[in-house]
């Protein structure tokens, strides 16, 4: 069984140039990866839970680690190195699936050209800025403010894939991943989008679960439930009544 591993903000987990064969598939948490190149520029995303980092060594694709990739939350991973990888071939499916993901993620975003990568229109439009307002909710941002200038914008669990019908299937990711969620808390759980009346509204998809707008609980009837977002400041807790996300929402 691979080791899970805690990494501190600010700890590095891999270091470009660094000769290593090991990979970090990430179960909660955020990671900055920054690629410098021979011209002086450098390259720099954040990756979430669910994503790896490691991978081209891990496979020996490289001899070299070609990018730095340091923790920007606290963050727990899977440890893979190659003995490991063996094992996850070579075991049950389910086992293996997460890894594949993960995989298959990256090629994803490798189709993406870097140009437009952290890229911002100055013509967007920022509709509503986003705050953790405990631990797990400024974890989920990064510990950094969320601007939204796309609607909708989904509040969303990170699920791993546990079958190769879920590694297929085109489940949308959430805008905001909550990565070790409650079992309450769902892929696709609430979201901010527009009212059709140049407004906004909070939509909670998943009808029946504990969810406070504004310290008023919401989300009881048979349906999806909407409150309206009007300009100005907000609160929205959902999940474990007991140890809920706590989000603050500024309608601009």
């Amino acid at each position: 069984m691979s080791k899970i591993v805690s990494f501190s903000t600010g700890e590095s987990l891999i270091n470009q140039g660094d000769e290593d064969t090991i990979a970090y598939l990430i179960q909660s948490g955020w990671v900055q990866i920054n690629q410098k190149k021979e011209d002086g520029t450098s390259f720099e995303v954040k990756i979430g839970p669910g994503e790896i980092v490691g991978e081209l060594a891990l496979v020996g694709l490289v001899t070299q680690r070609s990018a730095s990739a340091t923790a920007i939350t606290a963050v727990e991973a899977e440890e893979i190195d190659r003995g490991a990888l063996i094992r996850l071939v070579n075991g049950p499916a389910s086992k293996l699936t997460p890894v594949l993901a993960a995989l298959l993620s990256r090629l994803k975003n490798a189709m993406v050209d870097e140009k437009q990568a952290n890229v911002f229109a100055p013509d967007d439009t920022i509709h509503a800025r986003v705050v953790g307002l405990n631990d797990i909710s400024k974890q989920a941002l990064c510990n950094q403010p969320c601007e939204i200038s796309r609607l909708p914008w989904v509040f969303g669990s990170h699920v791993p894939p546990q079958s190769v019908t879920d590694l297929l299937r085109h489940q949308q990711m959430a805008d905001t991943l909550l990565a070790n969620a409650s079992k309450r808390v769902r892929e696709q759980h609430l979201c901010i989008e527009t009212d059709g009346k140049n407004g906004l509204q909070l939509q909670l998809m998943q009808h029946g679960d504990y969810c406070e707008v504004n310290d008023k609980r919401v989300g009881y009837g048979a349906s999806s439930t909407t409150v309206p977002l009007q300009k100005g400041d907000h609160t929205v807790s959902f999940g474990d009544p007991v140890d809920p996300y706590a989000f603050g929402i500024e309608i601009l």
